[in-house]
């Protein structure tokens, strides 16, 4: 946590390599929609809204996510070293403070790489690390405890007064409320997933589709979308369902993932598995190396 350039090193081949590798692949992909007649493109709106990070110019809409989650990781590592000294009323007053900054900011600009949205994301951050340090989630299990009951009627309440609730877009009404139903809200889905967790199948099926949560975010939209809308369209002369376009877009998804996994660099690029070249890299000197001597 107080390492922050490591977490910089570490967070720029998991996060920003990624992005803009997806980026550029988006890019290609809706210029060869273009080169067959089934879009419009503009290079430099394209070309911006990668730098940018987010907003209208971004082709490939999900991947907003992954430059905003750096500078969230950044700024909470960066502040939390600073702050961790103070109790904890303090600590959650100062980020609540951050947050409504982030939000008041989001009304008269929308910042670079989503650096607004990740201001107003750390509470969620700081609540999240306290719950993992502390170990809260395992603690309270229980399906029907007051605890979830009251997380259930908070999270209700927050959804059905306060829509419609959109980070990417700065869409988040009442700040107050938003924050407590994401708060209650990401409390209940951690508390459903240690239930989950005995239940082995449902694990395995989860921790697959995790370790890909990249690529179907890099893929899904920009690729899985517009691929499954136009080859359902040929066919059937409309577009599909969005239940039909999720379900077939993360297939095709996990489907790229595979043969991504064969080909290092293309793992670097798109998992930012920087260790995974480096490694290949030392077996191909070390296996030359060893012919060499055999044939000396």
């Amino acid at each position: 946590m107080n390492n922050i350039s490591k977490l910089i090193s570490n967070r720029f081949w998991t996060l920003l390599v990624p992005y803009f590798s997806a980026g550029i692949f988006s890019l290609f992909f809706t210029f060869l929609l273009q080169y067959l007649g089934r879009g419009n493109v503009n290079l430099n709106n394209q070309l911006f809204g990668i730098l940018y990070g987010n907003g209208e110019w971004l082709v490939n809409i999900p991947v907003w996510f992954l430059v905003c989650l750096f500078c969230s990781q950044v700024v909470f590592c960066f502040t939390y070293k600073h702050i961790q000294r103070f109790n904890i009323f303090f600590q959650t007053l100062f980020y609540l403070l951050l947050g409504i900054i982030g939000f008041i900011i989001s009304k008269i600009i929308y910042l670079p790489w989503g650096l607004d949205i990740a201001l107003v994301s750390q509470l969620f951050l700081f609540i999240g690390y306290k719950f993992k340090e502390h170990k809260i989630i395992e603690k309270r299990v229980r399906l029907f405890s007051s605890f979830t009951i009251l997380l259930t009627v908070i999270f209700m309440i927050s959804i059905l007064i306060n829509p419609p609730v959109d980070m990417n877009t700065r869409e988040y009404n009442n700040i107050i409320l938003f924050y407590l139903g994401g708060i209650s809200g990401s409390i209940l889905v951690l508390k459903c997933c240690v239930l989950i967790s005995p239940v082995r199948s449902v694990v395995s099926a989860l921790k697959y589709i995790g370790r890909d949560s990249l690529i179907i975010l890099s893929f899904h939209f920009v690729f899985g979308f517009i691929t499954v809308g136009l080859v359902y369209y040929l066919f059937f002369d409309k577009y599909p369902s969005w239940y039909i376009n999720w379900i077939f877009s993360v297939l095709i998804s996990l489907l790229i993932g595979v043969g991504i996994k064969k080909i290092p660099i293309l793992n670097i690029l798109f998992y930012g598995k920087k260790y995974e070249y480096s490694r290949f890299y030392n077996k191909k000197i070390r296996y030359k190396f060893i012919n060499f001597k055999r044939s000396v």
